[in-house]
């Protein structure tokens, strides 16, 4: 049986290289997906609002050892096996519960000043600042393959007495009741009975902003999750889960924001930025937000 040649892949285009996240461009670069294909991937995965790395595994599009690669060839970090790192249980104390969930990753090795945390997911490399303020400076992240950081996180939350089903929706997303006390929480129980009430999500908004000011906000993050809708203040450097309103509300509360932005509420393939001229204090006061999606 004859077979055709395997053509070689295409190069990303600059726009391309501008839109995919470095983990999708590397597996089109290494010929692993197409760009038509990393194109789909992402659109799809952003639809159903899940995370990528589980929609590229759960559809087949590709396999985890082959995204871990591409995580650490695209981010230069070391890729390792984690069953060459035997269990230390001087390290399980190192994070708390809600710190592993926020940081997205697990100390595995300490040496020292010297400690090595392992992460599947380059959302991670977001928290590294504030992890090194928990860890110390000497901090160095590794990749391991996502099915074994999910196994690493069960066992390391049992260790820590918690033994909640994991999934990626609830990584990061509970409130326990001392956040909920905490200056920097948003009550979003108004928002419980919401049937396409507009007025409610504009105050709801505005009462967001506002308090992002209060509570001196450098970031915001919008983060509706395929069972769960989270909102984070990036405080000092830690991001800090300040709300998590009914999932139903978030179409309403993302238009809302991109209709104060001048963004075009229809686009939710392509990247947009916009700008918000929010006044406050009875309009005696005004901050400008820059937004982007």
């Amino acid at each position: 049986m004859a077979t055709a040649p395997k053509q070689p892949p295409s190069p990303l285009n600059r726009q391309a290289q501008n839109t995919l996240p470095a983990m999708l461009t590397q597996l089109v670069n290494k010929g692993v997906l197409r760009q038509m294909d990393a194109n789909i991937a992402k659109q799809q995965a952003e639809q159903k609002q899940q995370n990528l790395i589980v929609w590229l595994i759960q559809q087949k599009v590709t396999n985890a050892t082959e995204i871990a690669q591409a995580i650490s060839e695209a981010h230069q970090l070391s890729l390792i096996d984690l069953a060459s790192f035997p269990t230390q249980d001087a390290l399980i104390p190192l994070l708390s519960v809600e710190q592993i969930r926020q940081f997205q990753a697990i100390p595995i090795l300490k040496f020292g000043l010297m400690v090595k945390v392992a992460i599947a997911d380059p959302v991670a490399l977001d928290h590294i600042a504030a992890l090194k303020k928990v860890l110390g400076e000497q901090l160095e992240a590794v990749v391991i393959e996502y099915p074994a950081f999910q196994q690493l996180l069960k066992k390391r939350l049992h260790d820590l007495g918690e033994d909640d089903e994991l999934n990626e929706s609830n990584i990061g997303l509970s409130l326990s009741e001392e956040q909920r006390q905490h200056s920097y929480y948003l009550d979003s129980t108004n928002l419980e009975r919401l049937d396409n009430d507009d007025l409610a999500i504009t105050r709801f908004v505005d009462r967001l902003l506002e308090h992002a000011i209060q509570q001196k906000t450098s970031d915001i993050h919008i983060e509706p999750y395929e069972d769960v809708f989270r909102i984070r203040y990036r405080i000092d450097g830690m991001l800090h889960v300040v709300s998590t309103p009914p999932k139903k509300s978030a179409q309403q509360l993302v238009s809302r924001l991109k209709v104060m932005s001048r963004m075009n509420i229809s686009e939710r393939r392509l990247p947009q930025d916009g700008n918000i001229r929010f006044e406050y204090d009875n309009k005696q006061q005004k901050m400008d937000f820059r937004v982007n999606t």
